[in-house]
């Protein structure tokens, strides 16, 4: 059911459109007021654009990390001063940080960089926060290191899933190690997950 659906999602996001992206919020900000640090994603083969955010973010004094591949299939995040880059073009042929700006994770964050707010993106997402990853693992093993090194801020971490609409589906396959989101944002505002 997960190729199937992976599939279905991959053939979804191919078809052309005009760019769409994530809200900003003028009066509810998406991204909520207080958050200190956002882990955001460079969008990438039909994915949702959360440039606007980004820059939102930055222009409120929130610091910004965009992800990079490193070996062995993790992720890191270096902070990055704009949706505009400079970037250099990384695996996937996914745009990434620069490898001389600074690294905000893997490592230890001090409790100034609380609360955290992390863009969750996916193929697909359900209405109660599940989420169907590329297939590589990625977010999933980044997720699960971030959130047990930060256990103890949980409650000030917030998972944000960023997707299309079209990529909200009924059910979403799960196992044991996957983790949902707290709420998704689409282009037509957000989902709070029960």
């Amino acid at each position: 059911m997960k190729a199937e659906l992976r599939r279905e999602m991959r053939r979804r996001l191919s078809a052309p459109r005009g760019e769409i992206i994530l809200p900003v919020g003028e009066d509810e900000p998406f991204i909520p007021k207080g958050t200190k640090t956002l882990f955001a994603y460079l969008a990438h083969s039909g994915e949702i654009d959360a440039a606007a955010l980004i820059d939102d973010a930055i222009a409120r004094g929130i610091s910004v990390a965009a992800p990079s591949v490193v070996s062995e299939g993790h992720l890191e995040f270096r902070a990055i001063g704009g949706s505009q880059g400079p970037f250099k073009t990384g695996a996937y042929g996914i745009r990434e940080p620069l490898e001389t700006a600074p690294k905000l994770w893997p490592g230890a964050l001090g409790p100034e960089a609380f609360p955290v707010v992390i863009l969750v993106p996916a193929l697909a997402f359900s209405r109660s926060g599940d989420r169907l990853g590329r297939g590589a693992g990625y977010y999933d093993r980044f997720l699960t290191q971030f959130l047990a090194e930060n256990a103890v801020e949980r409650r000030r971490i917030l998972l944000i899933g960023a997707c299309h609409s079209f990529q909200i589906v009924e059910t979403v396959p799960v196992e044991s190690h996957d983790i949902p989101v707290d709420c998704i944002l689409t282009e037509k505002g957000c989902i709070v997950c029960s």
